[in-house]
């Protein structure tokens, strides 16, 4: 149980924890975007992968009423003996790769070294289902590694867990996209959380990323 003292409500189902950044969140209804993300998540958490979730799924998982063909994932640089771990453990909960089968050492072993470390994506989709899917790959740049390093968890339902990207440097990153989707993203997660954004990151990264914040208050 979490002591309400320790927490600020954000609305009625979301509660969040500022001494460790975790969101509690509460849903009557997991769409399919959300059960995908949640299974990927636990593999990567029971296999001990640092990772964040990006781009537009942050906004559809609080409730933003779209959808999206792809839940973006970026972890940490992992070593080829975790990788084929990781597929295997996926491959038994009925998840494949558009780029290759995940029953064949050779076909991971190609994912990882044609892909991963040749700084692209892999696509993982759950059963038949080819969307929505999972964008996965490996960290790259400055923001990548902020994204992992400083991830905000969300506890779902008091029993899922995700770890989702800085919610101020997630804002920024859309509005620095541009297009009208991104900017109705992060304009949406402004107002959602705007009572407990840190304004002094948002000006940071908007510094680094050359972005006008005068786009959230339209």
């Amino acid at each position: 149980m979490v002591s309400i003292v320790e927490t600020i409500r954000i609305t009625n189902n979301i509660l969040f924890k500022p001494s460790d950044k975790t969101l509690f969140l509460e849903k009557e209804i997991l769409t399919i975007e959300d059960r995908l993300a949640i299974m990927f998540s636990k593999t990567l958490n029971d296999i001990g992968i640092r990772y964040s979730i990006v781009a537009g799924y942050v906004a559809i998982l609080f409730g933003r009423a779209r959808r999206s063909d792809d839940i973006d994932f970026i972890s940490e640089r992992i070593e080829q003996d975790k990788f084929l771990k990781l597929c295997v453990s996926l491959m038994k909960q009925g998840f494949n790769s558009l780029q290759g089968n995940l029953d064949t050492i050779d076909s991971v072993k190609k994912l990882y070294n044609e892909y991963l470390l040749s700084d692209l994506s892999i696509r993982f989709y759950y059963n038949n289902y080819v969307l929505p899917n999972i964008k996965y790959r490996f960290e790259k740049t400055l923001l990548h590694r902020v994204s992992i390093e400083k991830a905000y968890s969300v506890v779902i339902n008091s029993m899922h867990k995700l770890m989702i990207s800085p919610l101020e440097l997630q804002i920024v990153y859309k509005l620095y996209l541009g297009s009208d989707k991104d900017l109705s993203d992060a304009i949406y997660l402004y107002n959602l959380f705007k009572e407990i954004i840190d304004w002094r990151e948002l000006e940071k990264w908007s510094s680094y990323l050359r972005v006008d914040l005068s786009l959230l208050r339209k």
